[in-house]
């Protein structure tokens, strides 16, 4: 499992500012190793790790010699770790007092690791690709489309446990063509192969409300033919012109043929614009059809019912169920729209039917969509390559204009600038030469590490004033609110934590939970189960991070986050509803924090039991961050201890059962 220690959530920020290359203030001269440091080191540390000793394989006199400084950073870096840790000296000896510590810290860090505060090296960068999980939502946030990328490409490799790490995500020609085809696929549905259409308006039967009786929740859904119905809408209409509303709806209540008749009426205001007669019909679309001519501004619409002919004796009523309301103009043509998933494309409307104007309005919408996509402002010379594509599906025989978008989309999505996270350094051939983070790649920064995705808009504008530096702690506190910062706990804790696991691990129910029945068991330690145990720690892990929780709460909170099914299971009172709520456990209550949810035991448990040694393990290399040490080399692995007593008699056993 990964080492990854506990962090404490008010320092969240501090992280991110430091991530993103902002120093600290200048630290004072360098300590003096042989009269301030080397005596500290000699009270306190050589009883165990000099003058002979070299307790864990640790000895200070082969690193304290200057002309072995260069040479032994790792050993140092183990000092560093241990002393900020507070892991050594260890608890039963004395301590050193905070001063003493951070001399001795200081001084590895200027000496040893060569830190100079006034000129900070933050370090290379590498270029980094989009994983998959940020491929998605990249594509989500741009165009409202959900492009399945973990079925689509394959896995990402992992460095330290994490799919983020720069260094391991490579990109392979085999994935460099699923890229490709996959902007293909991306851009045939953000702009789908369609021409402008008259303007539509999609009303659900919700939308209206019934006059007649304000008890009727349901909306436009009863269209009775046995007593009269009104319902009523109030409807800006934004062109003048004429119109067309029709209602889709169908025909219930008579499983058999009957007399009984209804008329449905559109009126607006107070004209009747027109009425038709239904009865008993089969089909499972009918249509109520009518045109009306309506001035820009504010309608009325009615729809009514009225009784017709009445049902014979020994026949049932009947009566429409509308499904939608649909209202499509000014019907001359004169204004044209896109569908609603082109609109995000072309939130302008349509252009002029003239190549110039057709060009123009392109280069705008392409221009938009890669600002976002790219994370930063277009250069002249990569919009005009763009433009080049547009004209190559626009302005060719049988091309048209949305090919022409669609060709430049696909681009857009098969460039470096879309794939890769870049941070251009104006000067590489001097590695030396250390600039101050800008402000399009510290949004990128801020977004894909709370949304997982692309800047919105408003991280955007900030950075092309140059004031989001100054904003932000507001940024940060508004990307953690939003609900796309769901994606960064699932995606940081499903990994730190492996609940992301959780769902789909081998456990033998039965034998956990003592049934007789596999199928029994089964149904208890359901998915829905496991994926709720889940949830709890990753809604735990987000309720201590967005209220500015001690990172302790993580282990010690005297509450969780349940829903009916994991309070069954835990035996708790009962809950209601399949949502996560905050709960409270009574005093004395065995449950609290997360060693005790349902996700941690079930991530270190082996199929068929418990396993304390995999807990031990997990608890040192994820949370406290101090991985066991490796075994003696000298000591051989337990099963090959089992094959060679496997024949002793018992009397020559005890030393392996001890």
């Amino acid at each position: 499992m990964v080492v990854r220690p506990l962090f404490q959530f008010p320092l969240l920020c501090s992280a991110l500012l430091l991530s993103l290359g902002f120093s600290g203030a200048a630290l004072a001269a360098q300590p003096d190793f042989a009269k301030q440091v080397e005596p500290l080191l000699i009270h306190y540390c050589y009883d165990c790790h000099g003058d002979g000793a070299d307790k864990g394989d640790f000895d200070f006199e082969a690193i304290v010699d200057p002309k072995k400084w260069q040479y032994s950073q790792s050993h140092w870096k183990v000092v560093w770790e241990n002393l900020r840790g507070s892991i050594m000296p260890p608890s039963d000896e004395e301590q050193p007092t905070p001063e003493e510590k951070a001399l001795i810290t200081e001084w590895i860090e200027k000496q040893i690791f060569r830190l100079d505060a006034q000129k900070p090296d933050p370090g290379r960068v590498t270029l980094r690709r989009l994983n998959r999980r940020e491929y998605h939502y990249a594509v989500k946030d741009l165009f409202e489309i959900e492009y399945k990328a973990d079925e689509n490409f394959p896995p990402d490799d992992t460095g330290f446990g994490f799919d983020t790490i720069s260094d391991v995500l490579t990109l392979s020609p085999l994935l460099m063509q699923k890229y490709l085809a996959a902007a293909e696929t991306i851009a045939s549905k953000a702009v789908p192969n369609e021409q402008a259409r008259i303007p539509r308006v999609y009303l659900k039967p919700e939308h209206f409300t019934r006059v007649d009786d304000p008890n009727h929740k349901s909306g436009l859904t009863w269209l009775s033919f046995k007593h009269p119905t009104t319902y009523q809408r109030k409807q800006w209409i934004e062109h003048s012109g004429r119109y067309r509303v029709r209602v889709e709806f169908k025909v219930e209540g008579s499983p058999e043929a009957t007399e009984n008749t209804g008329d449905i009426i559109l009126r607006v205001g107070d004209r009747e614009i027109g009425r038709s007669t239904y009865g008993w019909d089969n089909r499972e679309k009918i249509y109520f059809t009518k045109e009306v001519d309506l001035q820009r501004g504010d309608h009325e619409l009615f729809f009514l019912t009225e009784k017709g002919r009445d049902a014979e004796q020994g026949q049932d009523w009947v009566y429409g169920v509308a499904d939608h309301v649909l209202i499509e103009g000014p019907l001359n043509g004169e204004v044209l729209e896109y569908s609603r998933e082109s609109q995000r494309i072309f939130p302008d409307g349509v252009p002029q039917p003239t190549v110039e104007s057709r060009r123009e309005f392109a280069s705008k919408a392409i221009a938009r969509i890669a600002r976002r996509a790219f994370r930063r402002p277009v250069d002249e010379g990569i919009q005009n390559k763009l433009m080049a594509l547009y004209r190559a599906g626009a302005e060719v025989e049988g091309g048209s204009f949305e090919e022409g978008v669609r060709f430049a989309i696909t681009g857009i999505l098969s460039s470096p600038r879309f794939l890769f996270r870049s941070e251009a350094q104006p000067r590489p051939d001097d590695p030396a030469e250390v600039i101050k983070l800008d402000q399009f790649a510290f949004a990128s920064r801020l977004s894909f590490f709370l949304w997982s995705s692309i800047p919105d808009e408003e991280l955007l504008d900030l950075a092309a004033k140059g004031e989001l530096e100054k904003d932000l702690s507001n940024q940060v506190s508004r990307l953690l609110k939003d609900d796309r910062s769901m994606r960064f706990v699932r995606g940081f804790v499903g990994q730190w934590l492996g609940t992301s696991d959780v769902p789909g691990m081998t456990i033998d129910a039965r034998r956990f939970l003592g049934k007789e029945s596999s199928r029994d068991a089964d149904r208890i330690f359901s998915y829905d189960l496991r994926t709720s145990m889940k949830n709890e720690t990753e809604y735990l892990f987000r309720h201590l991070l967005s209220e500015n929780r001690p990172a302790t709460e993580l282990l010690t909170a005297d509450y969780s986050f349940l829903n009916d099914l994991l309070a069954k299971f835990y035996q708790l009172d009962e809950i209601k509803g399949r949502h996560m709520q905050k709960v409270s456990f009574p005093k004395g209550s065995p449950r609290g924090g997360l060693l005790t949810h349902g996700s941690f035991l079930v991530t270190t448990s082996n199929p068929t039991r418990t396993s304390p040694v995999k807990r031990g393990l997990f608890i040192l290399d994820n949370l406290l961050g101090t991985p066991a040490p490796p075994a003696p080399p000298n000591v051989p692995e337990l099963e090959e201890v089992l094959h060679e007593h496997k024949n002793k008699q018992p009397s020559m056993l005890p030393a392996r059962r001890r």
